[in-house]
């Protein structure tokens, strides 16, 4: 999938016949060489195991780590009524446990994202066997016990404290709620109060940690026939299990218009936003750019507008949400209080104006390089690779092979200005949410 990103064209210099014979074809032979390795530097080898496991292998021999991710499909519509937080709860507890992978040098992590739940180990690449050995180990072997849960469960609490005194975390979760109403329960995770038995916790993960619903990617200089022959002996014994459905999504229409929120301190926040396409589909690329456009960099509009010529905003961002079921994009900034509503004026008059009008040819030009960079910075790292790799294929539908970071770079250079100003009128200004909180 990567190699034609590999590039490698030699351009030799008007050489003039006197050069010494042995000399050119020395050359000549060592550039083929070094361009038949560089088109081998990088390859990607998508299978699937009998057992329904997903292995998608990134070679890469010139590089200095190895990292692997086991993502598993598992949404917060999974959590039952009054067991909210129990992806998190199950993402702590799998950090925390299996100390002797640190120790043995090997780096591991897991994340909870608005869709799935990914456990990443990164290592040296000589270490590639122990990463693999502790992602496997904590994606379908993994034990936890009272004393884990209880401090996963304290985390969970500090986590969310913190976040209810954010005036931009308060108003994400709230305008979520009204772009996608049946997410309303999820939006606000309890601390798991009905997990201080073990076996509670373990029923959730046996159920959702089985190999028909996990991906694993690995990145970086391995054998993909080696790792294959690993992962296939780990993961004998395992069942295949089912993959997780899309339930608690209902067809509910979402909540447009303008909300209000009053919290105490100083800050207040704006949040605009709005339902994103999926990932993998030509609005989501067209979604690529317009987010650039309007509040990615300090060259977007909305940075040089409300932090350049206005000084309204110290905190300003835009991005886009992927997802299976609640995918969403916004736009927002963080203010003094008393300047909330003149930064929602000029928010909103940045996007009728990106409606209504095609943007400049060097401004779409800057947009369509500073998301292209952004992707393409993420395949200098192994770790990120495998952690895009990861949510792109479980994301994407159908299923299929994973988009790298530069094929989706390459295809975002070739958005044109009228499919923005198209995206951002029928996505932004007929189906808009907007929030504010402040004091």
């Amino acid at each position: 999938m990567l190699c034609s990103d590999c590039e490698f064209t030699w351009r030799p210099d008007r050489a003039e016949p006197r050069l010494f014979a042995l000399l050119a074809c020395v050359l000549a032979v060592t550039t083929s060489a070094v361009a038949t390795a560089a088109a081998e530097v990088v390859s990607i080898q998508d299978t699937q195991l009998d057992n329904g496991l997903r292995l998608v292998t990134r070679c890469d021999p010139s590089a200095a780590t190895f990292a692997i991710a086991a993502a598993a499909r598992l949404s917060a519509a999974e959590e039952a009524a009054g067991q909210e937080g129990l992806r998190e709860l199950v993402e702590l507890c799998l950090s925390s446990t299996g100390g002797e992978a640190a120790s043995a040098g090997v780096l591991v992590e897991a994340q909870t994202r608005p869709d799935l739940v990914t456990i990443t180990a990164r290592a040296p690449g000589s270490l590639w066997q122990a990463a693999t050995d502790a992602v496997i180990g904590r994606a379908f072997m993994a034990h936890f016990d009272s004393a884990t849960i209880r401090a996963g469960q304290r985390t969970l609490g500090r986590l969310a404290e913190a976040q209810r005194e954010m005036p931009l975390a308060v108003v994400e979760r709230a305008g979520v709620e009204a772009l996608y109403p049946a997410s309303a329960r999820h939006q606000e995770p309890t601390v798991a109060r009905l997990l201080l038995a073990p076996a509670a916790l373990e029923r959730f993960y046996r159920e959702h940690f089985v190999p028909n619903n996990i991906i694993l990617v690995a990145s970086g200089p391995v054998d993909a026939k080696a790792l294959r022959t690993k992962v296939a002996a780990m993961t004998a014994e395992l069942l295949p299990g089912k993959a997780t459905g899309q339930r608690g999504v209902v067809a509910a229409p979402l909540r447009p218009g303008t909300r209000k929120l009053v919290m105490d301190g100083v800050d207040s926040a704006v949040w605009v936003g709005a339902r994103a396409p999926r990932p993998g589909t030509r609005e989501y690329r067209i979604a690529v750019v317009a987010m650039t456009l309007l509040a990615n960099g300090m060259g977007s509009r909305l940075y040089r507008r409300l932090r350049d010529e206005l000084s309204l905003a110290y905190l300003l961002g835009g991005q886009v949400m992927a997802g299976r079921l609640w995918p969403y994009m916004y736009v927002s900034c963080t203010c003094e209080a008393e300047k909330a509503g003149q930064a929602l004026a000029e928010i909103e008059q940045e996007l009728d104006r990106a409606a209504r009008e095609d943007a400049a040819d060097r401004e779409i030009e800057r947009a369509r390089e500073v998301a292209a960079t952004q992707l393409l910075a993420l395949e200098m790292s192994n770790w990120r690779v495998v952690q895009y790799l990861s949510a792109v294929a479980l994301l994407s539908e159908p299923p299929g092979r994973p988009e790298s970071p530069s094929e989706l770079a390459a295809q975002v250079r070739q958005v044109r200005k009228d499919q923005v100003r198209e995206f951002v009128r029928d996505w932004w200004t007929l189906r808009a949410t907007i929030q504010l909180v402040g004091g």
